[in-house]
């Protein structure tokens, strides 16, 4: 569940199939190219726009839209609040073309706004400046887990048909993980319901910003092609750690259940479960200990 859900409490709840008010499905699936080569089938889609760069300054609008996608600048009429917005309900796909503009402050490098080409399913096109999401992006599940995807990485979306996806359907079962870490020491750890938090303070002019909008990871929190997948810990029997550079990230060749393996890209994080800590820079090895319980049935 996402951290941020009690945002959306406003917007439309659930993963149901009907429709909102507005005529949108509830559920937005999208395929996704990255201009790192990546290719994500994204189930459940939510954007999330917030921008901490500044003291007291977190987001140019609301933080999270399940609508669509956000002009750069909005035009300006009163009687239609959609008016200015890439709504999912009327395109068929988006391809984007260069990142333009500098957040600053605490973002400096970032940029504003991604140039696009709007494709609308009437058959027009239009050439627009999005809004970029800056410190998350498009949200949502893939067959791996979480996925977040900044939109200034992104090369093309279109939307695709909900097929059932049994990943992406409403979970019957809980799982509750242990994790068996072992050090490049030697030393290991025992891990109960690990929490990794992936926000990390900001350096602005000798102080540190923090982003009031908490994001813990939703398993293993890994970096491939432009996007954040955090790999759901039940489908991981365990990650081979080894150091890439001096910026202390690391490469985990991670073995799934089924016998797979893929290497990732892995941050230096702090993991804690309420007792013990443990920063990835210094595991060698990790392996999963899974126990499922099913979901209580509950009564209609």
């Amino acid at each position: 569940m996402h951290i941020r859900g009690i945002w959306f409490l406003t917007l439309c709840l659930g993963w149901a199939l009907t429709s909102c008010d507005n005529g949108a499905p509830k559920r937005i699936d999208l395929q996704i190219t990255t201009r790192g080569g990546g290719n994500f089938l994204v189930a459940g889609v939510e954007v999330s726009y917030v921008a901490v760069c500044y003291p007291g300054s977190y987001s140019p609008y609301d933080n999270v839209d399940d609508r669509g996608l956000r002009f750069s600048v909005k035009p300006q009429k009163p009687d239609d609040p959609d008016y200015g917005d890439v709504l999912w309900k009327d395109i068929d796909s988006v391809s984007f073309g260069a990142p333009a503009g500098n957040r600053g402050g605490a973002c400096d490098g970032l940029p504003t706004r991604v140039a696009a080409v709007v494709h609308y399913k009437d058959g027009h096109n239009e050439s627009r400046d999005l809004e970029d999401t800056t410190d998350f992006g498009i949200e949502g599940q893939t067959d791996h887990g979480k996925i977040i995807v900044p939109l200034r990485e992104v090369a093309k979306l279109g939307l695709v048909p909900d097929q059932d996806w049994p990943w992406a359907r409403e979970p019957n079962v809980n799982y509750n993980e242990k994790l068996h870490l072992t050090h490049q020491d030697g030393k290991t750890q025992l891990f109960g319901y690990p929490e990794i938090n992936t926000n990390q303070g900001k350096g602005l002019d000798g102080q540190i910003l923090v982003s009031p909008f908490g994001s813990n990871a939703e398993g293993l929190p890994t970096l491939i092609a432009g996007a954040r997948e955090d790999i759901a810990w039940h489908l991981i029997k365990s990650v081979d750690f080894e150091p890439l550079g001096p910026d202390k990230t690391l490469k985990g060749t991670v073995t799934f259940t089924d016998g797979h393996k893929e290497e990732r890209v892995v941050r230096d994080l702090m993991m804690e479960d309420g007792q013990e800590t443990a920063s990835f820079y210094g595991l060698k090895r990790l392996e999963v200990e899974v126990h499922p319980t099913p979901v209580p049935k509950t009564s209609s």
